[in-house]
């Protein structure tokens, strides 16, 4: 839980023009319908450091939020699954090649723009060899480096503690819009659990 809350804020994913991928496995001899209400495992925090802090808060607003609308209620009491969450991120380095290309010509090769009122129509357009103009191509290997980021949502039965259902989340993290990309990070995963 610790190495979720080192790195949550980096991890968490992309605004709308970030692709976001979110795949999902639950446990086939489970009853999925039979699970009505749900807690959170409590979590190793630092008191001290107010950011993380309120990212999970945030966080655990917006599933909640989602569980809700599938008339899921948490019940601290006696819920019927757990949720625990983690994260992860990593430098990656790719490199991609561009190719650029420029053509600086002589527009003297036309004779309209030579003489714009020249009578002679077939003439004007007529294209006059000329080797005044000049062709360059460039190839340019061009090194991009960003954060790829994994957040896993996993729920554990409540009296067994056995894996029920897991949400794997990957995307570029943009750490310009932590709010929207929570958001989006459980709206994706929650509105794949289908009990």
């Amino acid at each position: 839980m610790q190495r979720f809350l080192a790195v949550f804020c980096a991890v968490l994913l992309l605004s709308a023009c970030y692709p976001m991928s979110v795949n999902t496995q639950s446990d086939p001899a489970v009853d999925l319908s039979s699970y009505r209400s749900y807690d959170w495992l409590p979590e190793k925090s630092d008191p001290k450091d107010e950011q993380k802090h309120l990212t999970i808060k945030q966080f655990k607003f917006a599933v909640e939020r989602e569980l809700q609308a599938k008339g899921i209620s948490r019940d601290a009491a006696k819920p019927d699954f757990l949720i625990s969450f983690y994260g992860d991120s990593k430098q990656v380095s790719t490199e991609r090649t561009v190719e650029n290309s420029d053509y600086w010509g002589d527009r003297e090769r036309y004779p309209y723009y030579a003489n714009p009122r020249s009578r002679d129509y077939d003439q004007r357009w007529k294209y006059q060899n000329r080797n005044s103009g000049s062709y360059t191509r460039t190839v340019e290997t061009q090194t991009i480096e960003y954060k790829e980021g994994t957040l896993v949502i996993d729920f554990l039965d409540a009296q067994s503690k056995e894996l029920i259902w897991r949400a794997k989340i990957q995307a570029i993290v943009n750490e310009e819009d932590i709010g929207g990309q929570i958001d989006k990070a459980a709206v994706e995963a929650i509105t794949k659990f289908s009990p």
